[in-house]
């Protein structure tokens, strides 16, 4: 086995793990612009989750149906959605239709189970600590998610709302305390990744026959333990960045097929590589046979 093979098996063990069972109908996108007395929202989410005010089962709200149920509706959102200052007042809820999407625009144009609603927050005083609680998901579906980007004077972030992370707290300043801790979070990274592939399975039984058969040396054993460190590491920080800074333009159900492709070319090129090595050897094992009946030919004549 090549060092190419492994290392291609590493990667491909890696890619093949990635979840597939998310789904852009699960997804709501959301961008977030912040004041100093008011925050908007626009918001992109799955109609069925205010199914009751979908009168025509169409899966898209219309003016009529948003204005004949807009006391349920600002109940619902109010409920699930809550953003507060500094001193935990809750913002004012104002609502109305949108027709702009916040969907990537590669998305707007053909997602027809969507809606989109622009909520409005204000408050009397300017709001030093904004809080955001985010709790509109579809029932029982663990990967649901909502993709915010959040634009204020002084920066742009994205952040994603999951079942399990419903809460966002921006405070001021933190901008720099964020960029001081990219390090200590790639370091922990490294550590946390060294330490799972140290767990069982992640293709040991092949590390150590590789080793004992290709009579591998302690720095060999080095090399590839923290090849196995990186290649459990590198994809998470690929996909984190991606979903950071790049969720507005690409959701993840878009990613996951190139991935997939990625995967495959692998397999191609670790059986090509292989196929390679084979053919190579066994021409050279056909020459030195003809070497050898030709020299003992001669040797008879």
């Amino acid at each position: 086995m090549s060092i190419f093979s492994f290392l291609g098996s590493l990667l491909l063990s890696l890619l093949i793990s990635i979840p597939s069972d998310a789904h852009w109908a699960d997804l709501s996108v959301a961008e977030i612009l912040i004041g100093k007395t008011n925050t908007q929202m626009t918001l992109t989410f799955p109609t069925g989750l205010v199914a009751f005010a979908d009168d025509n089962k169409n899966n898209q709200l219309t003016r009529d149906e948003f204005t004949n149920h807009q006391t349920d509706l600002h109940e619902f959102f109010k409920s699930r959605i809550r953003l507060t200052d500094e001193r935990q007042n809750n913002g004012n809820l104002t609502m109305k239709l949108s027709d702009t999407s916040a969907l990537p625009s590669n998305l707007s144009t053909s997602v027809n189970t969507h809606s989109t609603l622009m909520l409005d927050y204000t408050w009397n005083e300017p709001v030093q600590g904004l809080k955001i609680h985010y709790n509109l998901f579809l029932p029982g579906v663990p990967t649901a998610r909502c993709l915010a980007t959040i634009l204020d004077a002084k920066q742009t972030q994205n952040h994603i709302f999951s079942p399990e992370n419903r809460d966002l707290s921006l405070v001021p300043g933190a901008t720099k305390w964020f960029a001081g801790s990219w390090l200590i979070a790639i370091a922990g990274a490294f550590l946390w990744g060294g330490t799972h592939a140290m767990s069982p399975g992640h293709g040991k039984t092949i590390v150590g026959a590789y080793l004992v058969g290709s009579r591998a040396t302690p720095q060999h054993a080095m090399f590839l333990g923290l090849t196995t460190t990186i290649t459990h590491t590198i994809g998470i920080f690929l996909l984190g960045l991606i979903t950071l800074f790049a969720s507005k333009y690409i959701l993840p159900e878009q990613l996951y097929p190139w991935l997939s492709l990625l995967s495959g070319l692998i397999v191609v090129g670790i059986g090509v590589n292989l196929f390679i090595n084979r053919l190579g050897n066994f021409q050279l094992f056909n020459k030195f046979r003809h070497q050898v009946t030709d020299s003992h030919h001669h040797q008879e004549h």
